[in-house]
């Protein structure tokens, strides 16, 4: 919910995603780890501690990798660059404002959205600040860049374009928001120097021109239905997943949808609902439903491939693929390597008490972790 007030909004979030973090009003409980047999080794090669983290807090931010260096953001204002290889500090900046979103990169900026209503973007190399452009609302999604423009989005459901050098508004494009929504709103994904793709709070998924935030085309990945407002939720709030001409998005009480890139019409659909985003290799889709079962789909018509109910409850990130493994993190600070061909678990390690913030980021056989306690780890899964 955008208009009242913050404890309302958790408590909202509480009850309309029952089991995310945690038991909700539902009483379910998250599923306890069962011994995994002959479980993979996995290795923590460095950890270092960045801070205050955010805790129980609902928060969606991210974990960035970029030439070797890691970028993360904690809520108190503290913003990190580190380097991957040994865990070192390259450098860090203090805001000075409560952190609500980011961090994103893009055209040599680290890029953060905060409570106050701003959109700040560092230069990646050193954090300093180039610029500080005010917006309307608390900008939870991380912002993207390219072609010399920076797209940040606010809860009120307005979308921003400004010059990346100087922080000028270009354009702001308005969509209409629902009484009540989930804690969160969709990354815009450029697809390329002129186009741009977001999922919206009214169960759509728009089209934009880069240049000038106006719409291409629009289509409905969900209808609200229901006699409450509650039942009526239907967020697109997970990151759009880009795969050669088709763009895969779910919705929370909606549906995941296959939406053609340059038209934007609905290829194939499939009953779903999902908070996140979702991760793809070769032929199959995998997502994340919103009591933490893991799906395995075709990409061509969302038909199941398989299902792991063994996370239930459990608050998972969204999926990476990584080699032949699919990784999950949860909200006791484990995470989890399943093998994507069939949905087994195979290992798991747990990084930070508090809970994984953010999805894992991967680079060769690397796997890194930040978690919600300001753990930042990285990991590497061994062999039998």
């Amino acid at each position: 919910m955008k208009r009242t007030s913050a404890a309302l909004v958790l408590g909202l979030f509480v009850t309309a995603c029952a089991g995310l973090g945690g038991p909700g009003l539902d009483e379910e409980r998250p599923t306890e780890l069962d011994y995994i047999e002959d479980e993979l080794p996995v290795e923590l090669i460095w950890q270092r501690d960045l801070g205050r983290g955010v805790g129980d807090l609902l928060m969606d931010h991210q974990l960035v990798l970029e030439d070797d260096v890691l970028y993360a953001a904690l809520p108190g204002g503290r913003v990190w660059a580190v380097n991957a290889d040994n865990g070192r500090r390259v450098w860090r900046r203090d805001l000075e404002r409560y952190i609500v979103g980011g961090p994103g990169t893009g055209e040599g900026l680290v890029m953060l959205g905060t409570a106050d209503g701003y959109v700040v973007a560092l230069e990646r190399g050193s954090g300093r600040e180039r610029w500080a452009s005010r917006v309307s609302g608390e900008p939870l999604a991380p912002a993207t860049a390219r072609a010399g423009i920076v797209v940040a989005r606010t809860v009120d459901g307005r979308i921003y374009g400004f010059d990346a050098r100087n922080g000028e508004r270009l354009w702001v494009h308005e969509t209409s928001v629902p009484t009540l929504t989930l804690r969160g709103v969709g990354s815009p994904v450029i697809v390329d120097d002129s186009r741009l793709v977001v999922g919206l709070d009214n169960g759509r998924l728009q089209m934009l021109e880069l240049q000038t935030g106006e719409v291409i085309w629009e289509a409905v990945v969900a209808v609200p239905s229901g006699r409450t407002e509650l039942e009526r939720l239907a967020d697109v709030d997970g990151r759009p997943l880009v795969v050669r001409n088709s763009v895969y998005v779910a919705a929370y009480q909606g549906q995941v949808v296959e939406v053609s890139l340059t038209t934007g019409e609905v290829g194939w659909a499939r009953e779903f609902s999902s908070h996140q985003g979702l991760a793809r290799e070769g032929n199959r889709l995998f997502a994340v439903d919103d009591r933490s079962r893991i799906h395995a789909l075709s990409r061509f018509t969302g038909s199941p491939a398989w299902l792991n109910e063994m996370l239930y409850r459990r608050d998972l990130t969204a999926p990476v693929v990584h080699g032949d493994h699919l990784l999950v993190g949860d909200y006791k600070g484990y995470v989890h390597w399943l093998t994507h061909s069939d949905g087994q678990l195979v290992a798991r390690h747990r990084v930070d008490p508090f809970g994984v913030l953010a999805p894992t980021v991967t680079r060769d056989r690397d796997v890194f972790v930040l978690g919600r306690g300001g753990q930042l780890a990285r990991l590497r899964l061994g062999q039998r």
